[in-house]
């Protein structure tokens, strides 16, 4: 706990309205929020010019054109002689990192190294010796002691921990020489969606595989890449008590736990519950129970999505709301500012007015 007692410190020295990049970090940590990224998924067609029906297996990789990112295949394509066949790929790629225990210590915690450019997507965590997969928990809430668990911390550097338990605790104490395999998933995030077009198999096995070719379905994009939130972002979930956690029942806020968890995926949110609507709309007996949605997603293609994905995170947050979050559609409507300035002669009048301009866009929306 010595590293989250530094974050904590250095938190409480902005106790108001957080401004400083290292106490918005501080903050996140304290939070739990982590620097993790959502793999793009996208539809691949697979073009079979050879007399006979060619497999590519699950797991195999392509390469795209546009940027050399690597694809993995989420399924396997079976695709008839002459025939175009389609699959699911999504950009990531996998390492295995075998770590020994250097001493039998609680909460004992191995970083984690991402690779240049690429971001942390996914881990898993195995004990070799038991063969046991360990499984995640979000810090240590509702783990048993002796349970094979583990979870992710993160520090003001932003980098990644895997935190194993305390016997008697919360999980279980890792000793010394004990080996564990720690699976990572990587991507890039975001990707520029538009430059996705051709793209060839990382490796070629059979002399059939040759005469087959791959690319992008145009408009074939599942899910678009996300990358870990930036600190402007965290600059919002900033706002929220320090240490604010998952429990969105408490005072009935669910705002801030789905802000944190899809903020990367949207331009606007709101949730609230049946007293807030009433205050503004007519009284209704289908208000009783249930929450109100309203969220516009950044890519119209995964709207529907995203939708579906909050209404069943707050279930999970509280099961009375399961299947009662009613959602209304976002109308934008342009508002017109007029700033009066008054600059001093030094200034340059064309560069004021477009730092006001990117930073009013970059608060409340589009201009």
């Amino acid at each position: 706990f010595a590293l989250l007692a530094k974050e904590i410190e250095v938190a409480t020295i902005e106790p108001f309205i957080k401004s400083r990049d290292s106490s918005i970090i501080a903050d996140a940590t304290n939070k739990g929020i982590l620097p993790i990224a959502t793999a793009c998924r996208a539809m691949l067609q697979v073009i079979n010019n050879n007399a006979t029906a060619i497999t590519l297996d699950q797991g195999r990789f392509v390469e795209d054109h546009a940027g050399g990112r690597l694809w993995r295949l989420n399924a396997s394509a079976n695709v008839a002689a002459g025939a175009i066949g389609e699959v699911e790929v999504e950009q990531c790629e996998y390492r295995s990192i075998l770590h020994t225990v250097a001493a039998t210590e609680d909460f004992y915690h191995v970083e984690i190294e991402a690779k240049d450019d690429l971001m942390l997507a996914g881990i898993r965590v195995r004990d070799v010796a038991s063969n046991t997969t360990y499984s995640q928990n979000a810090r240590w809430m509702n783990v048993a002691a002796g349970a094979e668990s583990y979870t992710l911390t993160t520090d003001s550097f932003r980098r990644i921990f895997v935190e194993f338990g305390a016997d008697g605790r919360a999980g279980r104490t890792v000793t010394t020489g004990q080996q564990f395999e720690i699976v990572v998933k990587e991507c890039y995030g975001e990707v520029d969606i538009a430059r996705l077009k051709d793209a060839s198999l990382v490796e070629v096995n059979t002399v059939a595989e040759t005469k087959i070719s791959v690319r992008f379905k145009e408009g074939g994009v599942i899910a678009n890449g996300t990358n870990p939130l930036s600190v402007a972002q965290l600059r919002v979930l900033a706002s929220y008590p320090s240490l604010y956690d998952e429990n969105a029942v408490f005072l009935s806020n669910f705002d801030y736990s789905v802000r944190k968890k899809f903020m990367v995926k949207l331009d606007f949110l709101a949730v609230w519950n049946e007293t807030e609507h009433e205050s503004y709309y007519a009284p209704s007996y289908d208000n009783v129970n249930h929450l109100h949605l309203c969220v516009k997603a950044k890519a119209t293609v995964n709207q529907a999505v995203l939708e579906s994905d909050i209404q069943a995170y707050i279930g999970q947050l509280d099961s009375l709301f399961m299947g009662r979050v009613i959602t209304s559609v976002v109308l934008e409507k342009p508002i017109i500012v007029k700033i009066d300035v008054r600059l001093a002669a030094p200034h340059d009048a064309a560069s004021v007015e477009s730092q006001i301009r990117t930073l009013l866009i970059g608060r409340y929306g589009r201009g």
